[in-house]
């Protein structure tokens, strides 16, 4: 397994380890659902979404999240397992993209009375993400 994935998997563990020791239903369903999408620079699937947070559809979060924020997410369609159908899977492109996520999640847990995100694991999954500025 390449470094980037193993890190990913990693930072994205702690964070599940982090909002386990909070009650799963203090956390509201679009901060879940942003976390998610957050923690997976390999992109998320509608059905992912909403396996992973315990929701009913995955579907509107990544557009209210674009919304929101004024960005565009990566879409591809994948087709099923079972040949029928297909789902998106949203992907954030950049690293600047995921900063302005990470902070409207941290917004949000603020006004829940939440703890933010730590700030360690939030730099070790940004740190995935390619930076759109250029290098000189």
């Amino acid at each position: 397994m390449p470094e980037k994935e193993k890190a990913a998997l990693q930072s994205s563990t702690t964070l599940n380890q982090q909002r386990d020791s909070i009650n799963m239903k203090q956390i509201p369903k679009a901060i879940r659902a942003y976390e998610q999408i957050l923690k997976s620079p390999q992109g998320i699937t509608e059905n992912e979404i909403l396996f992973r947070c315990h929701l009913s559809s995955g579907r509107n979060y990544p557009t209210k999240l674009e919304r929101e924020l004024g960005i565009t997410l990566y879409r591809v369609k994948e087709p099923n397992p079972d040949g029928i159908g297909g789902h998106l899977r949203y992907r954030i492109i950049s690293r600047e993209d995921a900063e302005k996520v990470a902070q409207l999640i941290n917004n949000k847990r603020h006004q829940h009375k939440l703890p933010p995100l730590d700030p360690v694991i939030l730099s070790n999954i940004l740190a995935l993400y390619p930076s759109n500025q250029t290098q000189e």
